[in-house]
C-alpha cells in the first residue's frame, strides 16, 4: 500500500485491533450517549435522598436536645435552682369554730367500797330556849335519837346562838349519849357576865362508827 492510500484510510496500517468489524452493525451513537446521563441522574437522586434522610435525623436529634434543655430548665425553675427564695406570706385568718361534738357514752360504774366509819349518821331536831345563864352555869335538855348508843360521837348546834352578839368561846354547846336512844345536850356560860339565849332549833347528829 502506498503512502497516498494509507493517508486516505481512517486508521493507520497495523491497527487492525482497533478497527471496527465491517460485518458487525455499528451501535448508534445517540443510544450510548443517552443511557449514561440517565444512570448518573439516578445515582444523584439516591444520594440526594440519603442526604435528606441524614439531615432529617440530625434535625430530630437537635429538636430532642432542645426539648430536653427546656424540660431541665423548667425543673430547675420549679425547684428554685438558681433563684432566691421569696418571703413567707402572711398567715390567714382563723376560721370559724366547728360544731360541738356529741357527748360520749357514760363510763362504767365503779365498784362500791367497803362501809367505813362515819358513813351512817342519826339526826334529830327539836325547839329549845336555854334562857338566861349566869357566869359558870349551864342549861341542858334531853333529845331522843333512835339507834344512838353510849360512846357514839355527837355533834350539836343551836340556831339562836349567833356570833356576835355572843362570843364563840363563851357559850360552848355539846352532847353525850347517856342512854341508848337518848342524848343529853348542855350549854354552859363561860363569860364573866350573864348571857341570855333565845328560842332556837336544836339539831343533834349522832355518828355511828
Amino acid at each position: 500500500m502506498d503512502t497516498a492510500r494509507r493517508d486516505a484510510l481512517p486508521y493507520p496500517p497495523g491497527d487492525a485491533a482497533i478497527r471496527p468489524d465491517p460485518t458487525v452493525p455499528a451501535t448508534p451513537t445517540a443510544a450510548v450517549t443517552g443511557d449514561a446521563p440517565s444512570r448518573r441522574g439516578s445515582r444523584r437522586g439516591a444520594l440526594h435522598a440519603v442526604g435528606l434522610a441524614v439531615l432529617a435525623a440530625l434535625g430530630l436529634r437537635e429538636a430532642a436536645a432542645k426539648q430536653d434543655n427546656v424540660v431541665a430548665e423548667s425543673d430547675r425553675n420549679r425547684h428554685g435552682h438558681g433563684h432566691q427564695r421569696g418571703n413567707t406570706g402572711k398567715r390567714g385568718k382563723k376560721g370559724a369554730a366547728g360544731p360541738e361534738g356529741s357527748s360520749g357514752p357514760a363510763g362504767v360504774k365503779g365498784d362500791k367500797g367497803d362501809q367505813g366509819p362515819g358513813k351512817t349518821m342519826l339526826t334529830a331536831t327539836t325547839p329549845w330556849q336555854p334562857g338566861s345563864l349566869f357566869p359558870g352555869t349551864s342549861s341542858h335538855t334531853m333529845v331522843e335519837v333512835p339507834g344512838a348508843a353510849p360512846g357514839d360521837p355527837v355533834v350539836v348546834g343551836l340556831s339562836s346562838i349567833n356570833f356576835p352578839p355572843f362570843e364563840a368561846p363563851a357559850l360552848p354547846i355539846y352532847g353525850h349519849v347517856i342512854n341508848p336512844d337518848l342524848v343529853a345536850v348542855f350549854l354552859t356560860n363561860l363569860a364573866i357576865s350573864r348571857q341570855t339565849v333565845g328560842d332556837g332549833t336544836l339539831t343533834v347528829v349522832v355518828i355511828k362508827p
